[in-house]
């Protein structure tokens, strides 16, 4: 699957989960709602948090396979765009770099060294979360 087919469908999620969450907060609204119903909504939200904000999602049957292709689309995105991130790992610890290219399994990207900047390989799997400083920059 390539990059464009990854982003196309995680938009096309999007939209769906959106829909769906409004059909659910109608039908919550209409009548007096079902346990089932909201627990099915936070699990619906929480999934449109992952996607949308890249959070890190919880590594469960699937070992985290969709938040690996997620972390990779939002890392060739950057890449694209030349805009500066800060990569969460799995430790807590936050690097500001910026990222020159993304593979299956790792990225290499120029982060800021102790002297200047420093070229890292850095496996997707350590990544738990990839926030854009550009974004940050508008708020």
């Amino acid at each position: 699957m390539s990059a464009d087919d990854r982003r196309e469908t995680a938009t096309i999620q999007i939209r769906f989960l959106r829909h769906l969450l409004d059909r659910l907060d109608t039908l919550a609204s209409e009548a007096s709602p079902w346990e089932g119903i909201r627990r099915l909504r936070v699990v619906i939200a929480q999934r449109l948090t992952v996607i949308t904000d890249t959070e890190p999602a919880d590594r469960g049957a699937d070992g985290g396979q969709e938040q690996l292709t997620l972390i990779a689309v939002e890392l060739h995105r950057l890449r694209r765009t030349a805009t500066a991130a800060t990569i969460t790992t799995r430790g807590g610890h936050r690097h500001r770099v910026r990222v020159l290219a993304v593979g299956h399994r790792h990225t290499v990207v120029h982060t800021h060294g102790g002297l200047g900047l420093a070229t890292v390989l850095m496996p997707l799997r350590f990544i738990e979360s990839v926030d854009s400083l550009e974004s940050a920059a508008r708020h």
